[in-house]
C-alpha cells in the first residue's frame, strides 16, 4: 500500500490518515498487467504475515500497544513489513511497567487492507487524485484487536477473579478527509464475545509536515457501553473479598491524547513512534482492582515497504 518512496505528504498521510486521500491508482487500470502467479504470491504473503501478526498479539502475556498506519501507502498492490516495540503502564492493580512488541504490517488489494493490526475494507472509493482535494466522508468496515485484559495470576490483587480476555471490536468507520482538522468516528462491537460489549472512538487530529519529518497530534475519545466496561473492570459477587468489594460500573468515556512521528530513513525503510495518555473514566478508576486511572504508552517502529506487485520500481517521488 505505499508508493515505491517515501516523502513528506506520503508520511503526512501515515501520520493522519484523517487529512487527505490516499491519491492511489485506479485497481481497475493495472488489474490486468498483474499475473495470477503475482497475486497468489501477494495473498500467500498476506497470509502468512497476517498469521503472524495474530498469534504474536494474542499470546502475548503484556498487552501491546497498535500504531495506526491508515495510510502508510498508497499503491493499491504494495506490502510491507516491520516491528513495534512499547513500554506501557497499566491500569490494573500491577504497577509494573511491560514491554511488549508487534509485528507491523502494511498491505493493500481491492479494497481489502491491513494497517498495522487493523484490518479492513473501503466502501467508498478514493477520489481522483488529478482533482483538486475537497472534504469528502469515507467509510470503511474494520476489525481492531482490543488488547486490554487481564490474568488472574499477574497480581494478588487479581486472584480469584475470572481472567478477562483479549478480543476482536469490529464495526464501522467514519472519517472526514481534505479538511483542516481531520475527524474519525468508529462504531464497534466486540465480535469474539469476549466482553459481548460495544464502544464508540471519535477522534480529531491534524498533521504537521517539516521536511521528511511528520508529526500528528490526536484528541480521542471513547465511549464504552456497561457491558464492556463491567468485563474488563467489575467485580462479581462472587469474585468478592474482605479486601475487594463487588463492584459494577455502568457505561463510561474516557479520553486520550496522542503524539505520532515519523521520518524516512530511505526510499524504503521508515521509522515511526508514539507517546499516547489516556484519562479513564470515573467509575473505571473507582474499580477496586484499578491502581492507575491514567495509563501512558511509549511505541517506536521501523518498517520496509517492497515495490508493488507487478508494478517496476521507477524511482518516482510521487504516488
Amino acid at each position: 500500500m505505499m508508493s515505491t518512496v517515501i516523502h513528506p505528504k506520503t508520511f503526512k498521510e501515515f501520520l493522519n490518515p484523517l487529512s487527505g486521500t490516499r491519491c492511489s491508482e485506479k485497481i481497475s487500470s493495472r488489474t490486468n498487467d498483474l499475473s495470477i502467479a503475482q497475486w497468489s504470491l501477494f495473498d500467500m504473503r498476506l497470509s502468512i504475515f497476517g498469521g503472524v501478526l495474530l498469534s504474536s498479539a494474542m499470546s502475548l502475556h503484556a498487552a501491546p500497544v497498535s500504531v495506526d498506519a491508515s495510510a502508510l501507502g498508497s499503491d493499491d498492490s504494495s506490502f510491507g513489513i516491520g516491528f513495534t516495540s512499547s513500554a506501557i503502564t497499566r491500569q490494573y492493580n500491577n504497577p509494573d511497567t511491560v514491554l511488549a512488541g508487534l509485528p507491523f504490517i502494511t498491505a493493500r488489494k481491492n479494497g481489502f487492507y491491513i494497517n498495522g493490526v487493523n484490518v479492513g475494507y473501503e466502501l467508498t472509493a478514493d477520489p481522483d487524485p488529478f482533482v483538486a482535494p475537497k472534504p469528502m466522508l469515507r467509510i470503511d468496515l474494520l476489525a481492531v484487536p482490543r488488547f486490554l485484559g487481564y490474568k488472574a495470576e499477574e497480581s494478588p490483587v487479581l486472584e480469584g477473579l475470572d481472567d478477562a480476555f483479549y478480543s476482536i471490536h469490529a464495526g464501522a468507520s467514519f472519517t472526514l478527509v481534505n479538511v483542516p482538522v481531520g475527524l474519525n468516528v468508529q462504531f464497534l462491537t466486540d465480535i469474539l464475545n469476549e466482553s459481548s460489549g460495544s464502544e464508540i472512538i471519535a477522534t480529531l487530529s491534524k498533521t504537521v509536515s517539516v521536511g521528511k519529518l511528520g508529526l500528528t497530534p490526536a484528541l480521542s475519545f471513547n465511549w464504552q457501553n456497561e457491558t464492556l466496561v463491567d468485563y474488563y473492570y467489575g467485580v462479581e459477587a462472587s469474585e468478592a473479598t474482605a479486601t475487594r468489594a463487588q463492584f459494577s460500573p455502568g457505561s463510561e468515556i474516557s479520553g486520550a491524547l496522542s503524539l505520532t512521528a515519523g521520518f524516512s530513513i530511505s526510499p524504503k525503510l521508515s521509522a515511526f513512534g508514539a507517546i499516547r495518555f489516556e484519562q479513564l473514566g470515573g467509575e473505571i478508576g473507582d474499580s477496586p482492582i484499578v491502581d492507575e486511572d491514567t495509563v501512558s504508552s511509549a511505541t517506536i517502529g521501523l518498517v520496509y515497504t517492497f515495490s508493488g506487485i507487478g508494478k517496476k520500481d521507477t524511482g518516482s517521488n510521487t504516488f
